[in-house]
Formats: structure tokens, C-alpha cells, sequence
């Protein structure tokens, strides 16, 4: 917890991912497939980080959308935070708002009412 100096409560620590939503059930493409054992694979990583075409997606029939954050949730993907809490963001949050969430030692002061949908 000493390393999260912009606060538990301020930094993402897990959270829900795009998919196809074509292969929800079917394990036919990257998305669908339990690999939590096998470390970095780009089928469960995700990144914050500012240079990324999007930050998030709700789940839609595109492979365009892979490797970023999303879900089925319409308007918002669930994002756990260091300190246990579980949050909706906003598909719309800006990307430098997201970069700072997923940085845990950046400063960045992040106004909590901004990530809402």
C-alpha cells in the first residue's frame, strides 16, 4: 500500500474488459478464453495509458476494440479500485483522467464525480 501514493481509493487495480460479444460463450476468439494463470497474455491485459485509441468500449461484434477496458453494461464498465471499491466509469472518461486512475505514483488529482456516467 506504500507504493499507491495517489491513494488506494484514487487508482484502479482490476477491471472489466472489452469483448466480442459474438464469443461470450464459444472460446472461438482471444477474449473468451480463462488464461488468469498463464501471466502477461494480451487476451487479460489492459492498459491506462494515454496513447491508446480508446479507453474503453461497451462489448459490441468488432475485434477492432481488443485489448481495452469495456463490458455489456450500457454507458459504463466496472473498474475495482486499491481500496476494495468497485466503480462505474463512463465509457466518455478522457483519457488523461484514465491514464491518471491506472498510475499509482503520477500526482494526478483526479475529481471522482468526472468518471460517472
Amino acid at each position: 500500500m506504500n507504493d499507491i501514493r495517489d491513494g488506494a481509493s484514487n487508482t484502479y487495480m482490476i477491471g472489466e474488459k472489452f469483448m466480442n460479444s459474438e464469443s461470450y460463450e464459444n472460446g472461438e476468439l482471444h477474449g473468451d478464453q480463462f488464461n488468469a494463470f498463464i501471466g502477461c497474455d494480451p487476451e487479460i491485459t489492459r492498459y491506462c495509458a494515454r496513447d491508446t485509441y480508446a479507453v474503453a468500449s461497451r462489448d459490441t461484434t468488432s475485434n477492432s476494440a481488443a485489448g481495452i477496458f469495456g463490458s455489456a453494461h450500457p454507458g459504463s464498465f466496472n473498474m475495482c479500485f486499491c481500496d476494495g471499491s468497485v466503480r462505474q466509469i463512463s465509457y466518455a472518461i478522457s483519457p488523461v483522467v484514465h491514464d491518471q486512475l491506472g498510475n499509482r505514483q503520477d500526482g494526478g488529482v483526479v475529481d471522482l464525480n468526472d468518471i460517472s456516467p
